[in-house]
């Protein structure tokens, strides 16, 4: 690490070390100074205001954030997406930027550096010669290639997990389906065809020693649930095999005090490789200890007040109300009651895609949602006229924790 001192004249004694960190800056110019503003070559600006320090142990520690975006001011790649964060947000080719610090900005599955349209979730169709690449690269190369940012995408990950238990017999049959346009679960079932039953515990201990290697526990959950929903391994003591390999946190004790069951522990496993937002039972664990706070979630352009009254001025005359709210003040404070509800008289769910918690209390037919912070999303008496709204819903994208 090395630094440039042209505006302003700084001394700095640690230059050197090992990540995180700690510099010390001490400015040595005259008169008194508002605020400092440097980067660190990532093309944004990082700075802090003047005065803004904790005091500990007589020495004074600075909280440093990018200015404006909120990004890591030592990481030129905040989001690790292959682009600099200078390069997301003041972007040459996309009129509007991309998200410094999501690495897929529309959410569509594709990283934004290799995205066709990074903004665009509907405009993600890759040639099928770079899904055939991708998937030999992690087929062959998973080691190898597995840290770079581009090579974060499902035709790889199947190819990654699909080379722990193929032998190079297999794999050669695995590569020529490949390329005869095969991907995915496809594969999967190829795969397990051609395992024999007598191999079937070794190839578990060997999914075993490959998943425990993770460190995050939601790709643990995702490459455990393809091994198990696609080949149907661990269906003897599924689980088993969660606590012990998968929940390395422990947090699995923790759903099931809060509401949870072991049933619905198995749902989450059995629907996390398909996913459109990564999970992990410690974010579960997370949403069902999280108290509501008693407020709608603020938006960037709406407090949390005003939300609140978009949202009763559009449910409060809802026409599936058993018991309707008389006033706002009762709207909210029933909303905020039922989000804190983990009875066996409630429904609790996890929302796909919207990354919430649900609870449905099917007798009064009332439904809320909440972000993992306890804040309200929304809270109305669904319409059942035609069929169960819940219903359709838990098909699409509602998984049942309880």
């Amino acid at each position: 690490m090395s630094f440039c001192t042209h505006a302003t004249p700084l001394r700095v004694r640690t230059r050197a070390g090992r990540a995180p960190l700690a510099v010390n800056f001490t400015d040595l110019s005259t008169g008194s100074s508002a605020s400092w503003n440097w980067s660190f070559a990532d093309g944004l600006w990082d700075g802090v205001e003047a005065g803004q320090f904790w005091m500990v142990n007589g020495m004074r520690f600075y909280n440093i954030n990018s200015m404006d975006e909120g990004t890591h001011p030592l990481m030129k790649d905040s989001d690790d997406d292959a682009w600099t964060d200078g390069e997301e947000v003041n972007h040459v080719i996309w009129p509007l930027r991309t998200e410094p610090l999501m690495p897929d900005t529309d959410e569509d599955g594709l990283i934004d550096s290799i995205d066709p349209d990074p903004l665009d979730a509907m405009n993600n169709t890759m040639p099928a010669e770079w899904h055939r690449s991708e998937f030999v690269q992690g087929l062959i190369l998973s080691d190898i290639s597995s840290s770079d940012p581009r090579h974060r995408n499902e035709a790889f990950s199947w190819g990654q997990d699909i080379s722990q238990l193929a032998c190079f017999g297999s794999a050669r049959d695995l590569i020529a389906q490949a390329y005869n346009g095969k991907r995915g679960p496809h594969l999967m079932v190829l795969l397990a065809g051609s395992i024999p039953v007598g191999n079937l515990a070794k190839a578990e201990m060997k999914a075993i020693t490959y998943v425990s290697k993770f460190d995050d526990p939601a790709l643990r959950l995702t490459k455990f649930s393809r091994y198990s929903t696609n080949m149907g391994l661990f269906s003897g003591n599924k689980m088993g095999y969660l606590r012990d390999v998968v929940d390395k946190e422990g947090a699995i004790p923790g759903i099931i005090a809060h509401g949870g069951t072991e049933a619905g522990v198995i749902r989450i496993a059995d629907s996390a490789a398909t996913m459109k937002t990564e999970v992990s039972y410690q974010k579960i664990q997370t949403f069902l200890e999280t108290p509501a706070t008693g407020k709608f979630a603020p938006k960037t352009r709406e407090t949390a007040e005003a939300c609140l009254e978009r949202k009763w001025n559009s449910h409060k005359n809802d026409q599936s109300w058993i018991n309707k709210p008389a006033t706002k003040e009762e709207y909210l404070q029933r909303g905020t009651n039922l989000l804190n509800r983990r009875d066996a008289g409630v429904e609790l769910y996890y929302q796909d895609g919207y990354d919430t918690l649900v609870v449905y209390d099917r007798n009064a037919n009332e439904f809320v949602s909440g972000r993992i912070s306890g804040d309200i999303i929304t809270y109305y008496a669904p319409d059942n006229s035609i069929e169960h709204y819940v219903d359709i819903t838990i098909r699409n994208r509602l998984i049942q924790i309880n």
